[in-house]
């Protein structure tokens, strides 16, 4: 008895620390591609870093489980579905998702209801992950009180800082708005920080909005309330595949260290391109 209480003890020592990302597999991953398509087929989009980099916050096992697995599967079905539909296929991953589910895009490519939900789902999980995978960087590598200025990014764009500020008074409050959307999340899904037409019809604005499953704020055709729409310029996976390995239930504690790995010099490049209508580049 007291040799199998060691051996148990052992197992469960060596699956922690398997959890912990400290004995994990290291692997190579993917470049990334700005081009997520090749012969108008879907790949499973790149990695900026390597699958390790992104320790403490996320260990080496959920982000290889997270990019090849999860990602990978939708991935499959995406492709798989549009083989059914030659003429989507040659439209953007950014135009696929803002648009599948609005009556005159499923009219126009006669997409079946099921083939709809499926592209919802899967080419949503695409491209929230292309996304995601690009606006992280190292752990505690970037700093939003250097990275933004407020000098204007780009002729004519307003400054990030400048809208975070008018917003939120500063990146922390934003922050902390974004993980507590995260944390309010039912079940699974995104918390985003969206840029859009401003209400009072001059300029743009920022909001934190949450997302149910792997649906985003670019779909009209399914998130039908337009408090809820904008351009995503950075968002936060709550779904458990995301984090419980390391954090277990603790969504919380996991959004309170993700934030850490936000790259603010690729927020700020992807204000930029929201405000001039460039979204597929900022999934590259």
């Amino acid at each position: 008895m007291a040799k199998l209480a060691r051996t148990a003890a052992l197992m469960a020592a060596a699956l922690l620390l398997f959890a912990m990302g400290t004995i994990g597999t290291k692997r190579t991953p993917i470049p990334v591609q700005c081009n997520l398509k090749v012969n108008a087929t879907y790949a499973i989009p790149g990695l900026p870093l390597a699958y390790d980099a992104y320790m403490p916050a996320i260990d080496n096992e959920t982000m290889f489980l997270h990019s090849q697995r999860h990602v990978g599967a939708a991935v499959t079905a995406v492709n798989g579905v549009l083989a059914r539909y030659p003429e989507l296929r040659v439209l953007s991953l950014s135009e696929i998702v803002s648009q599948i589910g609005v009556k005159r895009f499923n009219r126009k490519y006669a997409i079946l209801a099921n083939d709809s939900i499926a592209l919802r789902n899967n080419a949503g999980s695409l491209w929230n992950h292309a996304h995601f995978w690009q606006i992280m960087t190292t752990f505690n590598s970037s700093n939003p009180a250097t990275v933004l200025t407020d000098a204007e990014p780009k002729a004519g764009v307003p400054s990030l800082k400048a809208a975070i500020t008018a917003k939120w008074g500063n990146t922390t409050a934003m922050l902390d708005a974004l993980r507590a959307t995260g944390a309010g999340v039912f079940g699974s899904g995104w918390a985003w920080l969206v840029v859009r037409p401003a209400a009072s019809g001059s300029g743009y604005e920022l909001a934190i909005v949450p997302s149910p499953n792997q649906d985003n704020p670019l779909m009209e055709g399914y998130t039908t309330d337009p408090a809820r729409r904008g351009i995503p310029i950075l968002g936060v996976d709550v779904w458990e595949h995301a984090y419980y390995l390391r954090y277990r239930n603790v969504r919380p504690a996991y959004l309170s260290s993700w934030v850490g790995l936000v790259d603010w010099a690729r927020v700020q490049r992807n204000y930029a391109l929201a405000v001039t209508g460039s979204i597929d580049l900022m999934l590259c």
